[in-house]
């Protein structure tokens, strides 16, 4: 004995099934964008407070005060973290980094990271920090410089010789026995380094920056022989005084 199968009656029943599955997932879409204009614009998420650490050179204080003066009472959901670091990053360029985090539903937290000087250009009484990448940090008095001081001469281009200068006392670091005191630029783009060792003065060229690190090992084995007026502009050939 057969049985009848109605399948209009089948049909029908998908139909009302696909139909309930599509208005309930265009009503779940509804409901979360509801809650999504809510959020975006409900006070009772507004901002309140902003709080800050790090810094030094930058002060993290100042930095604090800005985001809370242009955020504060704004919806969290409307603050974008990464584009307002980098806005801030653009303002306060002493900075190697900036972060902005959500630190609660009313609240921001900036984390302050300073750019590390590694030379400074002197200009009179007053001198300029670059840290490794030649940018530019911050002005300070001259004798209160804390990096080794970078002399440039007048035919130069003061802003390469800052960024090839930080470049090679950055390869170069911890390689040179004695500290490195001063720091000085020809025309011709030749480097020459004064430090200060347990014997005495030294003076170390090393013409360009390119090959710092080989020519500092260089340099050392001379250094530590009590040689103190050393070429390396060539390492393969050093020269001795």
């Amino acid at each position: 004995m057969s049985t009848a199968v109605d399948l209009g009656a089948i049909r029908t029943a998908r139909r009302r099934t696909v139909l309930l599955r599509w208005t309930i997932a265009i009503a779940s879409v509804l409901v979360l964008a509801g809650i999504a204009a809510v959020a975006w614009f409900s006070p009772l998420l507004a901002i309140e407070s902003v709080t800050a650490e790090g810094g030094g050179i930058v002060d993290a204080e100042a930095v604090r005060a800005d985001v809370q003066e242009s955020t504060v009472g704004t919806p969290l959901p409307q603050v974008r973290t990464g584009g307002l670091a980098e806005q801030l990053e653009a303002e306060h360029t002493a900075a190697a980094d900036i972060e902005v985090s959500y630190a609660g539903p009313r609240s921001l937290h900036i984390v302050v990271t300073d750019r590390v000087p590694v030379v400074a250009v002197a200009d009179g009484a007053q001198a300029v920090r670059y840290d490794a990448d030649g940018a530019a940090i911050d002005t300070v008095p001259a004798d209160a410089a804390d990096v080794p001081t970078l002399t440039v001469a007048s035919q130069a281009d003061a802003a390469a010789a800052a960024r090839d200068g930080a470049r090679l006392l950055t390869d170069i670091g911890g390689r040179l026995p004695g500290e490195a005191k001063t720091l000085a630029v020809g025309a011709t783009g030749t480097f020459t380094l004064r430090l200060a060792t347990e014997d005495g003065d030294a003076e170390v060229v090393f013409g360009t920056a390119e090959d710092a690190e080989r020519k500092a090992q260089v340099a050392s084995v001379l250094l530590d022989e009590g040689h103190d007026t050393i070429d390396v502009s060539v390492p393969d050939v050093p020269k001795v005084g």
